[in-house]
């Protein structure tokens, strides 16, 4: 039996709404994942406006300038290291290229925590063992006596404990603390083919392109 004439118009629409729309029926899209097209967003770079650009939606593209090495300086206090390192942490939007960077970076994030709050208790105490304590799961076994001649060295008067040790003992500490994994960054987005484009105020319209 053939089809009545209001039934054909209704098989031709939707042949038609297939023809034209050809994600309708389509499964859902990661937002996570890469996209066919670049997508642009506006940041600051080092005080540089910049356009970073991915196959990514834009808070995503976002999320990925946020975690950057340009967003995340070496904290110079304990209260600056938990602020970083809770923000890392919760941060949902990262592609999964960006994992091993954020576990890399929170490590040292951690570093430097234990490190200022071994040292504030140092300063109330002028107990080198309190600090020694703090941080010693962060120092190589075969360094540590060493390290720990050095902090003794101090003294053990909380006066002794002023800004300007703490400053000198950091870059002792830094010797084997996690690194801040810059690399790691700029290989993950160039694996992603996200790219920063600059423009210098230095020399007008003269474009820079990161990776």
């Amino acid at each position: 039996m053939s089809p009545t004439p209001n039934r054909r118009l209704a098989l031709l629409a939707l042949a038609l709404i297939n023809i034209q729309s050809p994600d309708a029926l389509a499964a859902p899209v990661n937002p996570l994942r890469p996209a066919t097209t670049l997508q642009e967003i506006n940041v600051q770079l080092f005080g540089q406006p910049c356009l970073l650009s991915g196959p990514f939606p834009d808070d995503v593209l976002k999320a990925i300038h946020a975690v950057s090495p340009e967003k995340n300086p070496p904290p110079e206090s304990a209260a600056r290291a938990r602020q970083l390192r809770e923000r890392l942490a919760t941060e949902k939007r990262l592609p999964e290229e960006l994992e091993r960077y954020r576990d890399r970076l929170s490590a040292h994030f951690e570093a430097r925590l234990v490190f200022f709050e071994g040292f504030q208790a140092a300063q109330k105490s002028g107990q080198a063992e309190s600090f020694i304590s703090s941080v010693k799961a962060q120092v190589p076994q075969a360094r540590m006596p060493a390290f720990k001649k050095r902090v003794e060295a101090i003294g053990k008067k909380p006066a002794d404990w002023r800004d300007e040790e703490r400053d000198a003992l950091l870059m002792d500490f830094l010797d084997f603390a996690p690194n801040l994994p810059e690399e790691d960054f700029h290989r993950a987005i160039r694996a992603m083919n996200v790219n920063y484009v600059c423009t210098f105020d230095e020399t007008e319209g003269s474009r820079a392109e990161t990776r």
